[in-house]
C-alpha cells in the first residue's frame, strides 16, 4: 500500500507534535537522560525552523517570522 501523502504543513505539524510529546513524556518519566535527549531534539527542531524563517524565500509575513524567530531564540 502507498504511504499517505502529506503536505509540507502537515509534515511540519507532525514533527512538532512528536517532539512536544517526547518532551512531555520525558518530563513525566523523571529520567534525566531521556529529558536531555528530548530537549536536544527540541533545540535541533527550532534551529531548523529558525534557518527556514531567516531564509529569503520564506513566504510568511515579516512580523510573524520575527515573532517565531524570537521564540526560536528562546527555545
Amino acid at each position: 500500500s502507498a504511504a499517505p501523502v502529506r503536505t509540507p504543513r502537515q509534515a511540519e505539524h507532525q514533527v512538532v507534535a512528536q517532539v512536544t510529546a517526547r518532551l512531555a513524556a520525558a518530563q513525566a518519566s523523571g529520567d534525566f537522560a531521556r529529558l536531555a535527549a528530548a530537549v536536544h531534539d527540541n533545540s535541533r527542531l527550532w534551529a531548523c525552523l529558525a534557518a527556514d524563517l531567516a531564509s529569503p524565500g520564506n513566504a510568511l509575513p515579516e512580523a510573524l517570522r520575527a515573532r517565531l524567530l524570537s521564540l526560536a531564540g528562546f527555545s
